[in-house]
C-alpha cells in the first residue's frame, strides 16, 4: 500500500513538473520580445491647478500628480523605437475639482469627499529621436502633452519649455509650448 502511493505521488509530481515546463515554454513563446519597441517607464508632471488622483496610459496605471509637483517614474510602458505621424495613447485621469482658491467644501475635514472630475482623451506623442522615459503633462484646462525623452521637463534641451512643474495660468502654458 505504502508502495502505491509513493509510486502515485511520483507519478503526480512528475505530471505536474511537466505541466508546469511546458507552460513555461508557452508563456515564453508568446511573450517574446518585440524588436520594434523599447521598455520605458512612465513620469508625470502637473502644471494644472487642481491634483491628479491617479492617470492610467494605455491602461498601465501612473499614480497620483499633486499641484506642482512631478517627477520619478513608476514601471513599465513601451514605446515604438522609432517616432511615426498619428502615434497616439490613450489616457484616463481623474482629479480634483477644487479650484484656486478653494471652494469651501475642499477643506482638509472634508478630505476624500472632495468632488473629482474623470477624462480619457487620446493624445498624440510628441516627436521624439530615441526612446526615453514616457513624460506625461498635465497642463491648465485638462490640456495634456505627452513626450518620450530622457531629459526632465527643466531641462534646456526639453522641447516642452515648461521648466518644474507648478501651476500655471493657461496663457503661460501656451506661450512656453509655442517657443
Amino acid at each position: 500500500m505504502t508502495r502505491r502511493l509513493s509510486d502515485l505521488f511520483r507519478q503526480t509530481l512528475l505530471v505536474g513538473l511537466l505541466a508546469f515546463a511546458l507552460t513555461g515554454c508557452d508563456v515564453a513563446t508568446h511573450n517574446a520580445r518585440d524588436d520594434a519597441f523599447s521598455p520605458s517607464g512612465l513620469s508625470a508632471y502637473n502644471y494644472s491647478n487642481e491634483g491628479i488622483q491617479e492617470f492610467h496610459l494605455d491602461g498601465t496605471w501612473g499614480s497620483n500628480v499633486g499641484v506642482g509637483a512631478g517627477g520619478g517614474a513608476v514601471c513599465c510602458v513601451s514605446v515604438p523605437k522609432k517616432w511615426r505621424p498619428g502615434l497616439t495613447v490613450t489616457l484616463e485621469w481623474r482629479r480634483s475639482d477644487c479650484g484656486i482658491p478653494r471652494s469651501p467644501q475642499c477643506t482638509i475635514e472634508n478630505a476624500g469627499k472632495w468632488p473629482k472630475k474623470s477624462f480619457k482623451k487620446t493624445i498624440p506623442i510628441e516627436p521624439y529621436e530615441t526612446p526615453g522615459r514616457v513624460q506625461v503633462m498635465f497642463l491648465p484646462d485638462d490640456d495634456v502633452k505627452i513626450y518620450v525623452r530622457d531629459e526632465d521637463p527643466w531641462a534646456d534641451e526639453h522641447p516642452s519649455h515648461l521648466g518644474g512643474p507648478r501651476p500655471m495660468t493657461t496663457t503661460e502654458a501656451q506661450s512656453l509650448l509655442t517657443r
